[in-house]
């Protein structure tokens, strides 16, 4: 679903695509200096400009998002105000299982009565906004495609070799 949304609103872009097409000049560029040249070295040498290269358009990505978060922030907010003023005090989902005692308190809300399986809008909202934040701003078209967990993976193989 994120490659989906990825495709459809960050690839899509113009600032990517010229972004893109100025990375594939490069690694061309690249090709021709470094793997004609220095067969033994070319692996190494390729990985480590392709890397950085994704590390910079990462970054720069980055720098925009805080903004993006505040607008994110704003929607899940005002997206939270109608739910919980529709679902005030009703019972929206039956637990299948007893939560234990600080989970009951979570689900519970300001919902009467001692079922300890009731669960208020408020848990499921929690719940769903905290499962779809990163979905929403992939779909909204400013979620880096590269991951915190990818760059760190890649810097750290960058240093191995």
């Amino acid at each position: 679903m994120k490659e989906v949304a990825s495709l459809l609103f960050v690839y899509r872009k113009p600032e990517y695509k010229r972004k893109f097409d100025e990375l594939n000049q490069r690694f061309e560029e690249y090709h021709r200096t470094y793997v004609l040249f220095e067969p033994r070295s070319a692996n190494y040498n390729c990985f480590n400009a392709v890397t950085l290269r994704l590390l910079e358009a990462s970054k720069e990505l980055r720098d925009i998002q805080p903004w993006y978060n505040f607008v994110t922030g704003a929607l899940f907010m005002l997206l939270m105000l109608l739910v919980m003023s529709y679902f005030e005090g009703c019972v929206v989902a039956k637990l299948p299982f007893t939560p234990v005692w600080p989970i009951k308190i979570f689900t519970k809300g300001d919902i009467g009565g001692d079922d300890p399986t009731n669960c208020s809008a408020t848990c499921l909202y929690t719940m769903l906004s905290m499962a779809a934040k990163d979905t929403v701003q992939v779909f909204l078209g400013y979620r880096c495609p590269v991951t915190a967990w990818t760059e760190v993976n890649l810097k750290s193989m960058a240093k191995d070799e």
